[in-house]
């Protein structure tokens, strides 16, 4: 009885310890390591530049165009997961999945797709450096101050 007792304990305690390890790995909604304001720049036709913003919380994605087209809306976050900064959300019933790379303190470049359901924003693999989506390509920004 007593070995079939320490048995038990010792697969609880290893199970525990390997559902740490995958918590772990995932990083998933820990801290976003590129929070901020950032901007760029665009010329549209010879005498209109229109500006884009990328205002990124915790826990929302605001973004707005200024200038000839005008347009502003806020993503709200689903999930994070740290290691793809792979950003998960939503606008009212549509998903979106974010993704961010070439992380500088100065600048940053953004990916912006809507998709058809959160379980499909979380499977997407990373886009290469040439792809691009409705919304955009991979697009750089810099930090506002």
């Amino acid at each position: 009885m007593k070995s079939y007792l320490l048995i038990v304990i010792f697969i609880g305690i290893t199970a525990c310890e390997n559902s740490k390890k995958t918590e772990t790995t995932l990083k998933i909604d820990s801290t976003i390591p590129f929070e901020g304001t950032w901007g760029r720049s665009f010329e549209l036709s010879k005498d209109s530049t229109q500006l884009v913003f990328y205002r990124i919380w915790e826990d929302s994605i605001q973004y707005e165009m200024k200038g000839p087209l005008n347009l502003i809306y806020t993503l709200q976050k689903d999930t994070f997961i740290v290691k793809e900064n792979r950003w998960v959300g939503k606008l009212y019933e549509q998903d979106y999945v974010v993704f961010v790379k070439n992380i500088t303190s100065d600048s940053i470049a953004i990916f912006k797709q809507k998709t058809k359901s959160i379980e499909e924003s979380m499977s997407i693999p990373f886009p290469s450096d040439t792809a691009t989506s409705r919304f955009s390509p991979w697009n750089v920004y810099y930090l506002k101050k």
